[in-house]
C-alpha cells in the first residue's frame, strides 16, 4: 500500500510538472533547460476619454462665424486625434457671451459650431461622427461683467457622444 501511495505521488508530480512546463513551451523531458514561461499578454489600458474639451484658442471675428487662421492649428491637431479614434463621436458645441440679443446669440453660436464641425469635416474627421450645436449665452465658464469673463464664455467645446 505504501508503494501505491508513493507511486500516485509520483505520477501526480510528474503530470502537475509536465502541464506547468507545457504551459512555458517544453516539456519534463527538457526541464533542466532554463526557459522563461511566456506571460499572457496584459489588455491595452482603457483610455480615459473627457466627456468634454473647451477648445483654447478658437476665435472668431466678432459678430462672426468664420473661424480665425490663428485657430487651425488647435482644430488641425484636434482633427488628427479624432481620425486616429474613428470610436469616437462629438457634439461641436458654441457659445457667445451676455453681449446682444438672445436670438442673435443663439443664431451666432450655432453658426460658429457648424464651421467647427464644416473645418473638422475638411480636415478627413467623418461627417456621420460629428453634430453641433449652439447655446448662446446660456451656461458662462466665467463672469460676463469682466472683458475677459466675455472673451472666456465665448468658446467652442467639443463634447463625446454615445
Amino acid at each position: 500500500m505504501k508503494r501505491f501511495v508513493v507511486a500516485a505521488v509520483v505520477v501526480l508530480a510528474f503530470v502537475a510538472t509536465n502541464a506547468m512546463a507545457k504551459d512555458c513551451g517544453y516539456r519534463f523531458h527538457q526541464w533542466p533547460e532554463k526557459r522563461v514561461c511566456k506571460a499572457e499578454p496584459k489588455p491595452e489600458p482603457v483610455r480615459q476619454v473627457p466627456e468634454k474639451i473647451i477648445l483654447q484658442g478658437v476665435n472668431f471675428d466678432t459678430g462672426s462665424a468664420k473661424i480665425k487662421p490663428e485657430s487651425y492649428g488647435i482644430l488641425d491637431k484636434n482633427a488628427s486625434t479624432l481620425i486616429k479614434h474613428k470610436e469616437l463621436n462629438i457634439k461641436v458645441v458654441g457659445y457667445t457671451d451676455n453681449v446682444g440679443k438672445l436670438n442673435m446669440n443663439e443664431k451666432l453660436s450655432a453658426a460658429r459650431a457648424n464651421s467647427v464641425k464644416e473645418y473638422l469635416v475638411k480636415k478627413g474627421v467623418d461627417a456621420p461622427r460629428i453634430s453641433s450645436e449652439g447655446k448662446g449665452p446660456a451656461d458662462p465658464v466665467a463672469d460676463n461683467n469682466s472683458k475677459e469673463g466675455r472673451a472666456e464664455n465665448r468658446r467652442i467645446e467639443l463634447h463625446t457622444t454615445k
